[in-house]
Parts: C-alpha cells; structure tokens; sequence
C-alpha cells in the first residue's frame, strides 16, 4: 500500500511531464504514419439503396405555390420618419412642415463687440438665460457659422433641420436701454 502511495504522490506532481510524453508519443506515432505511408484503412462503402417506387409517382400531388413576397417599404418613409432622430418624434408626412427662423427656438438678442475686429452674438435658446457665443461654436443642436455685425445678423446650422438660418436682432424699442 505504501508503494501504491508513493507512485500516486509521484504521479501527481509529474503530471506535467506525464501528459508532454503522452503527447510526444502520439505526434510521434502520427509522423510515423505520414512518412511511411501507412494507407489508412479503407472506408466501406454501402451499395445505394434500391429504390421501390410506386408506379404511380408520376401523379404525385404538385408543389404547393410559392408565397409572394413581402412588398419593401419606400426609401422615402424609412428616411424621414428616423427613430433616432434628436427628439424622437415621428414626422407627419401628409403635410410639409416650413420651418423658419422664427420656429426653432434660438433668438439672437444683440450682438456684442469682442476683442479687436471680434464680435460674440448673445443668444436665448428656450427660455434659458442669454448666452455669448463665438463663430464656429456649437450650442445644443444648432452651430454658429457667421456673425454680421454690420446687418446685426447672424448664421447658424441646424443639424436637426439640415438648413441654414439667418437670425435678426430684434430692434430695441425707443427709449429703452440695452446692456
């Protein structure tokens, strides 16, 4: 009993080496094979099944009819009603929305002078506080591309609408201050 311990003790920590020789001896073995030319065992090969049709297999029922297919969509519907669009809302397609300056929210308050030959535009956005905007930054969903001081306008990209707009400043009323 006590052999039989040691050999498993033994076994247990070469069990590395064990498996490395297993493993030498079986690549060895397979080698062997393809340098000698050890044919492989022939597989056998069933003789085909005879067949016992029935005489009347020529008046088997038809095929059953192909299904047609099923009608693709417009490209039209799928572009413009986008579910992952800024908002997620479907696009009512019966009538044509015109968006202009005035709808898309973004008022331009005044424009303000900068550094030198520099101009920042102020605008509101939703009813959140007026904010100073550089050419070239983008603010929510919109990207101030020009700033015209000389017409107090401005340029600005809407990624939501795809378009240009060109906002006004609103003209203070006579006898009231700007800041």
């Amino acid at each position: 009993m006590d052999q039989l311990y040691k050999f498993g003790v033994w076994l247990w920590r070469n069990k590395e080496k064990v498996v490395l020789v297993v493993l030498v001896l079986f690549l060895c073995v397979r080698t062997y094979r393809v340098v000698m030319g050890a044919e492989p065992q022939q597989a056998k090969v069933h003789p085909p099944v005879k067949s016992d049709l029935p005489e009347d297999w020529n008046g088997a029922p038809p095929k059953p009819p192909v299904r047609p297919a099923v009608p693709k969509p417009p490209k039209e519907s799928l572009i413009r009603s986008n579910m992952f669009t800024v908002y997620g809302r479907p696009v009512d397609e019966s009538k044509p929305q015109e968006v202009t300056a005035d709808s898309i929210g973004v008022t331009l308050v005044r424009i303000v002078p900068w550094k030198e030959n520099e101009y920042r535009a102020e605008l509101l956005t939703k009813g959140r506080r007026p904010k100073r905007y550089k050419e070239g930054e983008q603010f929510e969903n919109f990207r101030l591309n020009r700033i015209d001081a000389a017409n107090n306008s401005v340029e600005i990209w809407s990624e939501q609408y795809g378009k240009t707009f060109v906002l006004q400043a609103k003209e203070a009323k006579a006898g009231t201050a700007t800041r």
